[in-house]
Formats: C-alpha cells, structure tokens, sequence
C-alpha cells in the first residue's frame, strides 16, 4: 500500500509537470512576440517613430526607411490620396510617448494581417496592416480601411 501511494504522487507529479510544460508551450505559440510578421512591425513602428518625432524631421531618411519597408503599391496609394494625417498611426502627430504602449498583434482568420495599437490622446489608436513576404523579407503592402478621411 505504502509503494502505491508513492506511485501516484510521483506520477501525480509528472502529469502537473507536463501540464505546466504544455501550457507553456502553447502560450508561447500564441504570443505575438514570437511571430515574425509581428516583430517586424514593432520593429518598424518603433523606427518609424523615432524618425518621425526627430526635430527637424529628416524626410529624406525617412522616406528612404519606407521604400525599404513598404510595398510600392502601397506607397503609391498613400501618395495618391494626399492624406493630412499619417496612415501609419492614424494620426496628424507623431510622438515617441507612444512606444511603450504600442502592441502588434496578428488577426485572426488572416495570413498576414496585423494590428497595430497604441494609447492615444483619449482613446486607443487601431491600424490594421497586411505584410507581403518574399524571401524570408517583410514589406507592408496595405493599411487596411485607408482612405482621405
């Protein structure tokens, strides 16, 4: 009796363990720091940001910055448009206060569409993007819903 007792508390022990180590897993799997698609928006929202709240802004790198990360098309459209607010943040202005609130998150049912969210003045600012990948390179190549507003 005594040798069972120790047998199911052992492998009571192994099955919370492997619990433990599933659930893990699985949020790992989920978190969207971990997707690559993800990372590289944070990666380019951060950069973009910083160049952007720079005094007096430097439109020559910060143009080149956007050829490197987005689509053609896409920068076509925006110029097409002529917006009076920036389609990346959905704002008229860019501050590095909103950094550390900036979230990129994946959509569901999509392959490679984001959002991006970050705290605003008084609400939280939404952009959803698609990616385009070729060869293992991530270029934005639409901002879903954009329009002049």
């Amino acid at each position: 009796m005594h040798k069972s007792k120790q047998f199911l508390k052992r492998n009571r022990f192994r099955l919370t363990l492997l619990t433990a180590i599933i659930n893990i897993t699985t949020l790992t799997a989920q978190n969207p720091s971990t997707d690559e698609g993800a990372q590289f928006l944070r990666n380019f929202y951060i950069s973009y940001i910083n160049t952007c709240d720079q005094v007096p802004m430097k439109y020559d790198e910060l143009n080149q910055y956007l050829s490197e990360s987005c689509t053609v098309e896409l920068l076509n459209r925006i110029d097409e448009l002529e917006l009076d607010y920036d389609p990346f943040l959905d704002t008229q202005d860019c501050s590095k206060q909103i950094i550390p609130s900036l979230n990129v998150t994946k959509l569901e049912n999509t392959e490679h569409g984001y959002e991006v969210t970050y705290a605003g003045y008084q609400d939280t600012i939404r952009v959803k993007l698609t990616l385009e990948i070729s060869e293992s390179n991530f270029r934005i190549n639409s901002i879903i819903g954009l329009t002049d507003k």
